[in-house]
């Protein structure tokens, strides 16, 4: 891909809140650039000079697992966050997205004539609890975009959480990553 391919790929990907964009040609989808691949050929071109403290976003809003989970629907939908780490006893235990969220609330399949599911309102008052992915990967603050890219490439996540000791100072998403080379 080339640079100014990539930098406009990258924009789109970020203004419209997207994982991927198709590639047209004559009006044709001739493929799909996804923000994982970017993050891939961006891993493989050096970035010890960018540390993990130039583009975090600081204090990042957290919540609760007792919490209802129309609590963390609110919240991500009002803020427009893609990430909402979720803390029991003070310590990060795992990380929402929306589609986690999506995930959970949608009704089960059916299977005959009776539903295996519940009635989605009744799901968005459920705590947190265990909803989310835990194996979200974590640095610090003077850790490099290379160490960062390739945590969440290992773990294929779209976030790190920033941490400096025990404590949680900001989170890194595939946008604020994306937003990089986009400018």
């Amino acid at each position: 891909m080339r640079a100014g391919a990539s930098r406009k790929t990258a924009k789109i990907i970020s203004d419209y809140r997207t994982r991927e964009v198709p590639v047209v040609e004559n009006n044709e989808i001739i493929g799909i650039v996804t923000a994982k691949r970017i993050l891939e050929l961006l891993s493989t071109k050096g970035n010890k000079s960018i540390k993990a403290k130039m583009i975090y976003t600081k204090n990042p809003i957290i919540i609760s697992s007792e919490k209802p989970l129309s609590n963390a629907k609110k919240i991500m939908t009002s803020k427009r966050l893609d990430h909402l780490p979720v803390v029991d006893g003070g310590k990060i235990k795992q990380t929402l997205t929306p589609a986690h969220v999506i995930e959970y609330v949608l009704p089960q399949e059916r299977q005959g004539n009776r539903s295996v599911g519940m009635r989605t309102a009744h799901k968005l008052d459920f705590k947190i609890g265990d909803i989310g992915r835990t194996r979200v990967p974590q640095c610090a603050p003077d850790d490099d975009l290379d160490k960062i890219l390739s945590l969440m490439l290992k773990t294929d996540t779209t976030c790190c959480l920033v941490n400096l000791g025990d404590t949680l100072e900001g989170i890194i998403t595939f946008r604020d990553i994306l937003g990089l080379i986009s400018k």
